[in-house]
This record gives structure tokens, C-alpha cells and sequence, in this order.
């Protein structure tokens, strides 16, 4: 149970960061084609909510991999973990 939760969290914020990165990168085409196009003749509110679903889509879709990821830690002598294996689980969704 606890390793379904850490890989959830983990899916979530890298996730939540890699729609953060697409965001800006939004952001900074927004800024650019404003200055050739008119205000409103592409970022519609329609064309907006249809680039905010690609977004989160495709940073789901990039973490989707690390759904299936076994990894194995050791407890440091100070009281930290660090990861000493990252490896995929090639049959996951039998084994749950």
C-alpha cells in the first residue's frame, strides 16, 4: 500500500511539474504570436480550454511510465534515504 502511494505522489508531481514546464511554454508562444495576430483570432476561449486539456494531457502521459517503476531504498546513516535501485516492473498490473 505504502509503495502505491509514494508512486502516485510521485506520478502527481511530475505531473504537476512537467504541465507547469508546458505551461510557460504557452505562455511564451502566447506573448510572441500576439505581436503578428490579432488579439483575438487564435487564443479564443474555446482554442484556450482545448490547449489547457492538451497540457495536462500530455504531462500525464509523459509519467505514465513511471506508474509500472519498483525502487528500492536504504536508510542513510543521518536519517536519509537514497535510492539504490530504479527499475521497471515489467508485468504491474498482474501483480497489484
Amino acid at each position: 500500500k505504502a509503495r502505491n502511494f509514494t508512486v502516485a505522489l510521485m506520478v502527481i508531481h511530475g505531473a504537476a511539474f512537467v504541465a507547469h514546464m508546458i505551461g510557460n511554454l504557452i505562455i511564451t508562444i502566447n506573448r510572441f504570436s500576439i505581436l503578428c495576430l490579432k488579439k483575438d483570432s487564435f487564443w479564443t476561449r474555446k482554442n484556450v480550454r482545448i490547449i489547457i486539456c492538451l497540457q495536462y494531457t500530455c504531462a500525464f502521459a509523459a509519467l505514465v511510465p513511471a506508474i509500472g517503476v519498483v525502487m528500492v531504498y536504504v536508510k542513510n546513516n543521518d536519517g536519509s534515504f537514497s535510492i539504490v535501485e530504479c527499475a521497471n516492473k515489467t508485468n504491474w498490473l498482474v501483480d497489484s
